[in-house]
């Protein structure tokens, strides 16, 4: 399908490997809560406002072996800003006045842990002639992934149920959004290989703004009406109410349709250091495990319904048996994006 605007790519946006209809009525209420279940399948652009360095690396100069990136102090998971006070929002204007001040000392704006410093970095001529300092960076990251709840009273989205990173590194986040997509193909995943889901996205549209990306998830608002139009809210289970068992997740696998798919609670795991793994799952439908071998990447974020309560969301896939995942409880997805949505404000 080749549309203006639509980009193919196949989902590596879950680094750990990344629907709307009405929900279950009733049943037991935490606290009163209630989030409409999605599973829908989006496009997810987020901008670091700056370069994210995934990776310092060497230069082969006619000196040797140099990292100027390493002598001036630098390191993975630092944010460049600025390259002699002129802002650097993506690669290419960095690259472009770096090239242009050849091998002239260079001052850089950098923002490591919260916390902002400058540094004096001397890049070095390549034996090829090109400028480096010895750095592999990010600016955007795009690919699919799944939206999990939406809050119709507190208006506030939640997706992934993990955080969107590069290398091991949390993306920071300048401005994000979410938009239109449809799974076009399902690689089914297999014991050492896992699958993933590949789609088109439309990067003319925008269905909500992405305001933090945390480990437990992303989270924005408020949401375009036509990811939950006609769907209807279902109450908010504790880790104390799931039951090992039966159960259901939201998915979509395949064009723009989502639906329900069987798997069983294997594990409980209440006190989870880790925050993906409070759940351990495995899928039983027969449909799905036809399809997709059990869980792939980008369908982390699927939401999880047990007793007509959204207990959860599919976070990662298990590399030896696809079949079975590991899932973020609700409650721990609630918690991190109230906090995180706070210190967005």
């Amino acid at each position: 399908m080749k549309m203006k605007n639509m980009r193919r790519i196949a989902c590596t946006l879950l680094v750990l490997v990344i629907v709307c209809f009405t929900g279950a009525e009733a049943g037991v209420r935490s606290g009163g809560r209630e989030l409409i279940p999605l599973g829908k399948t989006v496009g997810v652009e987020i901008n670091a406002g700056g370069l994210l360095i995934t990776a310092l690396t060497t230069v082969e100069s006619k000196e040797g072996t140099l990292c100027p990136a390493r002598k001036a102090g630098l390191a993975s998971g630092d944010l460049i800003v600025a390259i002699n006070g002129i802002a650097t929002p993506d690669i290419r204007s960095f690259a472009e006045i770096l090239s242009a001040e050849g091998e002239k000392s260079a001052k850089l704006s950098v923002i490591r842990s919260g916390i902002a410093f400058e540094t004096d970095v001397l890049p070095v001529c390549d034996l090829e002639g090109d400028i480096h300092i010895g750095i592999m960076v990010k600016d955007t990251v795009e690919g699919i992934g799944t939206m999990t709840y939406y809050d119709p009273q507190e208006q506030i989205f939640a997706a992934l149920g993990h955080g969107i990173n590069d290398s091991g590194i949390l993306m920071p986040l300048w401005h994000g959004r979410i938009t239109r997509a449809s799974v076009t193909a399902a690689v089914k995943g297999e014991r050492g290989a896992p699958g993933h889901l590949e789609g088109d996205f439309d990067l003319s549209s925008n269905l909500g703004e992405i305001r933090s990306n945390t480990e437990c998830g992303i989270f924005g608002g408020p949401l375009n009406e036509d990811l939950f139009k006609g769907s209807g809210p279902v109450p908010v289970a504790s880790i104390s109410q799931v039951e090992c068992g039966a159960a259901v997740i939201y998915a979509n696998v395949y064009g723009e349709e989502v639906r329900e798919y069987g798997v069983e609670i294997v594990k409980i795991n209440g006190d989870a250091k880790d925050s993906y793994k409070d759940l351990l799952i495995r899928v039983t439908d027969p449909e799905l495990l036809e399809m997709t071998g059990g869980i792939v990447q980008g369908m982390s974020g699927s939401p999880i319904i047990q007793n007509g309560m959204i207990i959860g969301a599919v976070t990662h896939v298990l590399v030896d048996d696809p079949t079975r995942g590991y899932a973020i409880s609700i409650e721990k997805m609630l918690e991190a994006g109230g906090s995180a949505l706070e210190n967005a404000a």
